[in-house]
């Protein structure tokens, strides 16, 4: 089957098993295209195991190895591969700690993925409650448990260690971080600590903690290199991230009010250098207007943690792109990735629109926003035509982190009190379907929940009518363009099955 039907499978038929197995069938004869990478990925987003099987965990593992697909994809078919591989639906199933601590399926999803299945995440919990509850009575942190403890701070780091603590294991924590000042107090080298500072990890991030910045004395090569992916997240990136948040903004006022309203908020969505592979398939066909720009001035209003603009700054290398957003967190997020991926062709600017836009004097040959202006207006309106070149382009893109307005949002909880848990089954329950993949991520993650908690942005198509209202005619959206390209291509490379 040439690989132009493909996309008809997905996005039209929704047939996402024989899109996901034609796809597959060409994927092990070593056919690797951007648009066979599409059909993947937008299959397996809806995919789930009904049965364990090794031959399923060694094709998800060889697809998790893959740089050119985005990891993400993959984390409905991972979570439940692993509740049917430990047989979480049965009330009397046991769990060997040890073959979860040499298990390449549950390590390396938890190293590349997020797990949105709340009996996982129950899983998670009873497998770090039981290392370190072990580790503490025995006084030490078998090296056989290492590599699951590193990979359960990763992973914690990613969700904002969302998930059940019980008291036994906050009144050891405590225990154990006024072990840790004293330690360093005496003298204690980076070895000395590693133990105590990787259980630490999986309950909570380094950098907030009263002893972070002797810890800092350090460079993150003077630690063991087995540690140093997971420190490097939970404690030097989120000092990076502290010291650009001041520099981003840029008033006093701006300053209080930030720590005011953001006290206790990260960045979200987090992402990873592999997930760009994804942006730039998309970016390969929506921007055609650009090839014939030398040099792109591109505007993205609303970057967020900065995925996009990002992804943009790799793709045109010689474009100039200003990010931005009233979210200093997300921004200096932003800020912190681009740095480690080279782009160096990103201004980010921290700010609201309504005092941001008015005083930008370039033009623009690209606008990129992002749907996240409640009630937009006038001013807006007349702000982006103003800022667009005669040839230049709106592009409009969906905020996917929504609940249907069918949800009540008034029962919601917040994320860390015990009737969350109950509130999230019954939404997935009701309305799985109706969920995006970042709204299902942003259930299992403290942050992302938070989130979903805030006021409900208008999406593309109420953005769209808004402008025309006031002579502004955006292209069409980048995902409606997308979808229509995917479901309506006939130009592709072929390759029989």
């Amino acid at each position: 089957m040439p690989t132009a039907a493909l996309p008809w499978l997905v996005w039209v038929k929704k047939d996402y098993v024989g899109a996901y197995l034609r796809a597959r069938s060409l994927y092990t004869k070593g056919y690797r295209h951007a648009d066979l990478y599409r059909v993947m990925e937008g299959a397996l987003t809806h995919l789930k195991v009904d049965e364990y099987r090794k031959d399923t965990e060694n094709q998800l593992l060889e697809l998790l190895q893959d740089s050119h697909l985005n990891p993400e994809s993959l984390s409905s078919m991972l979570a439940s591969a692993l509740r049917r591989k430990y047989n979480l639906d049965d009330p009397d199933a046991t769990i060997d700690i040890a073959q979860c601590a040499s298990d390449p399926l549950l390590i390396n999803a938890l190293l590349l993925t997020s797990l949105p299945d709340a009996t996982v995440e129950s899983l998670l919990g009873l497998v770090r409650q039981h290392v370190f509850l072990n580790a503490c009575a025995t006084g030490e942190l078998e090296e056989s448990m290492q590599t699951l403890v590193i990979a359960l701070g990763i992973y914690g780091q990613r969700t904002e260690y969302f998930g059940s603590v019980s008291q036994d294991e906050l009144a050891i924590l405590d225990a154990i971080q006024h072990h840790v000042e004293a330690s360093i107090v005496d003298g204690a080298s980076c070895e000395d600590l590693v133990a105590a500072l990787l259980l630490v990890s999986m309950y909570r991030p380094l950098y907030p903690e009263r002893y972070s910045y002797k810890l800092l004395r350090w460079d993150l090569n003077a630690w063991p290199t087995r540690v140093q992916s997971v420190f490097k997240l939970n404690l030097y990136d989120y000092a990076n991230e502290h010291a650009l948040r001041h520099e981003l903004i840029q008033t006093p006022q701006e300053k209080e009010v930030e720590l005011t309203q953001q006290t206790g908020r990260t960045a979200f969505p987090k992402w990873s250098l592999p997930e760009l592979v994804q942006e730039w398939r998309q970016l390969e066909n929506a921007l055609n207007h650009l090839e014939d720009c030398a040099d792109p001035h591109i505007l993205v209003l609303g970057c967020g943690s900065g995925k996009r603009a990002v992804a943009l700054a790799q793709y045109f290398p010689h474009a100039e792109i200003l990010a931005v957003d009233d979210n200093a967190f997300d921004l200096a997020y932003a800020a912190r990735q681009a740095s480690e991926v080279g782009c160096d062709n990103i201004e980010f600017l921290f700010g609201q629109w309504k005092k941001q836009l008015p005083m930008l004097t370039s033009r623009f040959d690209l606008i990129e926003c992002t749907a996240f202006i409640p009630n937009p207006g006038k001013l807006w309106c007349e702000q982006l035509k103003r800022l667009c070149k005669e040839n230049g382009g709106i592009h409009l893109r969906d905020n996917a982190l929504y609940l249907p307005d069918a949800i009540d949002r008034s029962q919601m909880q917040l994320p860390h009190t015990d009737g969350f848990g109950d509130w999230r089954s019954g939404v997935l329950k009701s309305n799985d379907s109706q969920l995006s993949l970042e709204t299902r991520h942003a259930l299992f993650n403290r942050e992302g929940a938070k989130r979903l908690m805030g006021p409900s942005v208008q999406g593309t198509r109420d953005l769209a009518e808004t402008l025309q209202q006031f002579g502004v005619t955006p292209v069409q959206s980048l995902a409606e363009q997308e979808s229509s390209r995917m479901s309506q291509s006939t130009e592709s490379h072929s390759v029989a099955i």
